[in-house]
């Protein structure tokens, strides 16, 4: 019976250490690979993150109204769940060249926000020029923007 707690707590313990179905969502090569693009510093005001996605490049950007957080612990990060809310489907922004756009998401948006070190994930796509139908549209492939910030309550 000893030996089974035993191997019962290890089991646990190594579960809750590796996060596996908390890990990051994208690896560091692929954070921030579009110039120009970034978002500004983040912070904190009445229980609001506030920042402000920057477009300085030359070509617009498109994106979902959702925004990812995750949190750094023992050296890795992990995704911060979202609290139990309703989710609908996103309609896709654009942010044209040369501007900003401010945002403010409320800390309740998230679970278990403490003190410490986090980084926002934003998801554009960048734009990619339709020769069938004569236009810019939205580009397939997906870009991670992304600022890491102390959160200090």
């Amino acid at each position: 019976m000893r030996k089974m707690t035993s191997v019962f707590i290890v089991l646990l313990l190594s579960i809750a250490f590796t996060g596996c179905k908390n890990e990051s969502y994208v690896s560091d090569l692929e954070i921030n690979n579009v110039h120009g693009v970034s978002i500004s510093e983040v912070t904190l005001l009445e229980d609001k993150l506030n920042f402000n996605l920057v477009n300085e490049s030359d070509q617009r950007i498109y994106f979902g109204a959702d925004i990812r957080l995750e949190r750094k612990r023992f050296g890795k990060w992990y995704k911060v769940d979202k609290a139990n809310l309703a989710e609908f489907p996103a309609p896709l922004y654009d942010l044209s060249p040369e501007s900003k756009e401010e945002y403010s998401w409320p800390l309740d948006f998230w679970e278990n926000m403490k003190n410490g070190d986090y980084r926002l994930i934003k998801e554009i796509y960048i734009t990619e020029y339709n020769e069938l139908f004569n236009r810019e549209e939205p580009g397939d492939e997906l870009y991670y923007i992304v600022r890491e910030f102390e959160l200090k309550q």
